[in-house]
């Protein structure tokens, strides 16, 4: 074994203890931010997990040599609000090199608003998903307007953002910067025909 070269990685630093025949001993599992102090687990699709109990860095130590692994990052102890990003990595070992993982809070802002019509009536009963920006719909977006009107959206970002009713038309709304797991206020939002074409407007 020979000491090569460190690595610095959510703060702390590493020295990256490797094999004189070289490939990749290990990647390093880091958390930023609002995840220090939180469980972090690395979750591959084969091997064993790897968990950080307070979000520090620590080794990832069962890589092989010119594999890919596919893992999934996960907050076990954490309220479902928070959800790191990336959600999933791919690790792909190379010749004398680290692999470094760091994971930070996703943009999880929740959002409140009363869906109306254009002479400001409720809108009760309808299905809705958020659109990207391309106008496609994003996976695991939907919301409900209640018998009055009430829908909520979840995990969202600060800026603009789109639905797509299930009649066919669309509401847009503007997320203020706020903390993660705030609930936005949005008032009235307003459904409207659905453009000829594209995303946000």
């Amino acid at each position: 074994m020979q000491i090569t070269d460190f690595v610095e990685a959510g703060g702390d630093k590493f020295y990256v203890m490797e094999h004189l025949r070289g490939s990749t001993l290990a990647a390093i599992l880091a958390a930023e931010g609002e995840l220090r102090g939180s469980r972090l687990e690395l979750r591959p699709s084969a091997g064993a997990a790897v968990a950080s109990p307070d979000g520090r860095p620590v080794l990832v130590a069962w890589l092989k040599p010119y594999a890919t692994y596919v893992a999934s990052l996960e907050l076990p102890d954490s309220p479902p609000e928070l959800r790191p990003e990336p959600a999933s990595v791919e690790i792909r070992p190379a010749y004398r090199s680290v692999s470094v993982v760091v994971a930070r809070a996703a943009a999880a802002i929740s959002a409140r608003g009363r869906l109306v019509d254009g002479r400001g009536e409720p809108q009760a009963g309808l299905t809705g998903d958020l659109l990207a920006r391309d106008g496609t719909k994003l996976a695991f977006s939907g919301t409900f307007a209640d018998e009055e009107g009430w829908f909520e959206c979840y995990g969202l970002e600060a800026g603009a953002h789109e639905i797509l009713w299930s009649d066919g038309e669309r509401s847009s709304f503007t997320v203020p910067p706020a903390r993660v797991g705030e609930m936005v206020e949005l008032g009235d939002v307003k459904k409207l025909p659905a453009p000829a074409a594209g995303g946000l407007r």
